[in-house]
């Protein structure tokens, strides 16, 4: 299987940028993933590093449309959340300057030790932004930012077919993920690489190799005109949710192709 580094894919080269305007400025439709894309490098990281005894939290909502983002100590004086945040925030400004009346920004702040032979978070094929059965009337799609200290995440630009699968009882990670085929080229970025991905971006977490064992940070950005408002999502002590929260199991699993690393050395945010 081919890996191409991030110093060799295009940096987010015209065709790319307009895919993405054009994801996330329509509706969410299954036609989109016939398109073959790669996310897009927005900035990286160069001075600053994650800190080392990071909480731990999924989906937290830092933004409500018309606001201004609020976070818990422990993520406002990290300088490295921060300076993800703002360049995040300024390429979003740049790409859909109306963002900030229409969008949700939830964070997940994902640290815990790896082990050679296992993934850190979901190891199959997948994507982020499933509207699915809630949401008959569709949204204009999710996006997300990402970046990693460590074995960063693995994208595929493989065109795939979802035209034929149901919300209802399809597990469309599964589906989707049976047309990657093995031999496929692997996108990578580069560690600290943050880069920008709608919901029609194929992506996994890789198996992590010896020389990935230790402390791995991830972070996700949601750009959503979504409500994540399900029981076990992260409460954001500084910003009261404009939404109740609802038990939401989730419609189908992720099947990973490897199991996820333990949770040895991480700890979840309290509010």
């Amino acid at each position: 299987m081919l890996k191409i580094k991030g110093e060799n894919m295009s940096k987010s080269s015209d065709i790319n940028i307009q895919i993405a305007l054009d994801d996330i400025t329509h509706k969410f439709t299954p036609e989109r993933f016939s398109i073959s894309r790669l996310p897009l490098k927005v900035g990286r990281l160069d001075s600053h590093r994650f800190g080392t005894a990071l909480p731990s939290c999924l989906d937290m909502l830092i933004y409500v449309p018309g606001g201004e983002i609020s976070l818990p100590e422990v993520y406002k004086y990290d300088p490295a959340i921060m300076d993800v945040i703002n360049q995040a925030v300024a390429h979003e400004d740049q790409l859909m300057p109306s963002w900030r009346d229409t969008h949700y920004i939830y964070i997940t702040v994902d640290q815990r030790m790896i082990t050679a032979g296992r993934t850190h978070r979901n190891g199959g094929w997948h994507f982020d932004g499933m509207q699915g059965i809630r949401y008959p009337e569709k949204l204009e799609v999710c996006h997300q930012y990402v970046v990693s200290d460590n074995n960063p995440t693995e994208f595929s630009n493989v065109v795939v077919d979802a035209t034929q699968l149901d919300e209802a009882k399809d597990n469309w990670f599964v589906e989707l993920g049976k047309q990657v085929p093995d031999d496929t080229e692997l996108f990578v970025p580069e560690t600290y690489d943050i880069m920008m991905m709608t919901a029609y971006q194929l992506h996994r977490s890789p198996v992590a190799k010896p020389e990935h064992e230790g402390q791995r940070t991830f972070i996700r950005m949601d750009f959503t005109k979504k409500k994540f408002d399900r029981i076990g999502n992260t409460i954001n002590p500084t910003l009261p949710a404009p939404f109740e929260f609802y038990p939401r199991p989730l419609p189908f699993e992720i099947s990973p192709e490897a199991k996820q690393s333990d949770w040895k050395g991480a700890s979840q945010f309290k509010s």
